[in-house]
């Protein structure tokens, strides 16, 4: 299945900055000829233990939310646990495969849903092993907001 449109620009420039079909490295990329998306991308450290993955930069177009994810802190700490496992899955899978991953998320609780979608690239240093991701999330930001006001309203009871 093809990635939707707005992620394909993403994968385009990643693929060309790939050397020889390798991975490409964080020094491969430039933020300028990603502007238009810079917002929702994030980079996240891949550690070879636990805390594995740690947010060297979040987008800053991600609405801001408590228990959420924050620059320069792992995500062993993001709540609901299970939002956070499944992200773990996907970052390892993304890590696993060497390859850029598109993931469709369904969060639910009750009445309340969110669904956005999520691409991961890998990076490497060693154009080898993945040390880093790029992250970029097609998030609807009211819709995000509405989701997690209610979860937070309903985990303070």
């Amino acid at each position: 299945m093809p990635p939707p449109a707005w992620f394909r620009p993403m994968l385009d420039y990643w693929e060309s900055r790939r050397p020889a079909g390798r991975l490409p490295a964080r020094a491969d990329l430039d933020p300028v000829d990603l502007k238009d998306v810079l917002g929702w991308l994030s980079l996240i450290e891949v550690r070879p233990a636990a805390p594995r993955f740690f947010i060297r930069l979040l987008g800053s177009s991600h609405p801001p939310r408590p228990d959420g994810p924050r620059h320069g802190r792992d995500i062993s700490a993001m709540q609901p646990a299970a939002y956070r496992q499944a992200i773990e899955e996907q970052y390892e899978t993304a890590v696993a495969r060497r390859a850029p991953t598109l993931h469709e998320n369904l969060l639910s609780f009750g009445a309340y849903r969110l669904r956005y979608q999520r691409l991961t690239l890998p990076l490497a240093k060693d154009h080898e092993t993945p040390d880093m991701l790029m992250v970029a999330s097609l998030i609807d930001p009211i819709e995000h907001g509405r989701f997690f006001s209610a979860l937070a309203s309903v985990s303070k009871t």
